[in-house]
């Protein structure tokens, strides 16, 4: 499966480097569940798996539409970051801030017309629903995330400056040559394949870094 993006004069314009605590924490939690595993991850990994085995995350309204059999999960759990500066709490203001129209949009999307429960349940009431998904993620931010928060920016800033440096120097195709081992950039268009085909394409430490 591949997913193609045309990528017209506009959409190369609008086109920045980004920083964002939020997609980071979902990163982080993909990571936990098993799904698209890094072995560079794994001493993070074996110290969050040991937190949460003394004190479980309440994840109820989230997991179930993060971590499912689909090959995807709904936008709206990482909204585009809104600059390199943003917190956590400018993410998680985008995430509360989404329309009653696009939750539905994207749940139908990803799981299609039978919603399962926690996809119904916030179907139904979004306004809700994503207040209790940002509480969840606020925690599982500072759980899981904050403690190396210092390290994961000074890595991504690193990234940054370093593709900042790959586009002055040879443009976009030399931008998205080593972005990622299943992204290219060819006649115009990105072209994704692999797994990830079916993602929102929105990249993090846990693959490429600071691109939206």
């Amino acid at each position: 499966m591949a997913l193609t993006i045309e990528l017209g004069v506009a959409e190369l314009a609008a086109t920045r480097f980004a920083i964002s605590p939020l997609s980071e924490t979902v990163a982080c939690l993909q990571q936990l569940s098993g799904r698209d595993h890094n072995p560079a991850h794994l001493r993070w990994l074996r110290w969050a798996e040991n937190q949460l085995a003394d004190t479980p995350l309440d994840l109820s309204h989230t997991w179930p539409l993060l971590v499912s059999t689909r090959p995807n999960w709904p936008e709206f759990l990482v909204p585009a970051p809104q600059g390199a500066a943003a917190t956590i709490e400018d993410d998680l203001g985008a995430l509360r801030g989404t329309t009653a129209w696009q939750v539905r949009a994207s749940l139908s999307r990803v799981f299609g017309g039978d919603l399962p429960p926690a996809a119904a349940d916030v179907a139904a009431h979004p306004a809700a629903g994503l207040r209790a998904i940002s509480d969840e993620l606020r925690l599982a931010y500072e759980r899981l995330v904050a403690p190396h928060w210092a390290r994961i920016r000074a890595v991504l800033e690193a990234d940054i400056t370093y593709r900042a440096r790959q586009l002055a120097l040879g443009g976009t195709e030399k931008l998205f040559a080593d972005l990622h081992q299943d992204l290219r950039w060819h006649d115009g268009s990105v072209r994704l394949t692999g797994e990830r085909a079916g993602e929102p394409t929105t990249w993090s430490a846990a693959g490429p870094a600071g691109w939206s």
